[in-house]
């Protein structure tokens, strides 16, 4: 179920998140200068980070999440990760997630991440609709999901009414 095609970009190389990955994985999670907007308990320590990257390599493995590690073409440092996670395939809806490492905000590198994995996402799973989840005071996001095709929906958490859900249809569903 699981396809290893790597994305490149102009600045990047989307490609599997592994195991040696821990220690970047771990510092974007924990860098006090990003907001938390993670579901569930929060990154603290290595050991919880090991925990959850191995989750990730798992679920990509199983086809439950279709996660990349954003890469510096360049040098190959680490930048961010992106990826759908929540896959359902019974209602053919994943959810969008990505993080950048705070050094390279504003640079234009989280759209050109975006829009690369989405054309691939929809080449390879053409049947998903998607969705994203973001605080509406993060407009920086916000503008994200609009570059990527993403339209503001009437859904809210009721426990978070402050958490905005943006929509954006599979391709070729005629809902664009």
């Amino acid at each position: 179920m699981h396809d290893h095609r790597i994305i490149h970009t102009e600045r990047l190389v989307l490609d599997d998140p592994r195991p040696e990955d821990l220690e970047a994985f771990y510092a974007l999670r924990t860098d006090p200068r990003a907001p938390r907007l993670y579901p569930g308990r929060p990154i603290e320590t290595l050991d919880q980070s090991r925990e959850l990257l191995a989750r990730v390599i798992e679920e990509n493995a199983d086809g439950r999440a279709r996660n990349r590690m954003i890469r510096s073409r360049r040098d190959g440092s680490f930048v961010g990760s992106i990826g759908y996670w929540r896959i359902d395939p019974d209602r053919k809806l994943a959810e969008i997630g990505y993080k950048l490492v705070v050094d390279h905000w504003g640079q234009g590198l989280m759209s050109e991440a975006l829009l690369a994995f989405l054309a691939d996402a929809d080449r390879a799973r053409p049947e998903l609709d998607s969705e994203g989840w973001v605080d509406a005071w993060n407009v920086a996001s916000i503008r994200l999901l609009l570059r990527g095709g993403y339209r503001p929906d009437a859904a809210r958490n009721p426990d978070e009414p402050e958490v905005l859900r943006y929509f954006r249809p599979a391709p070729g569903s005629g809902r664009a």
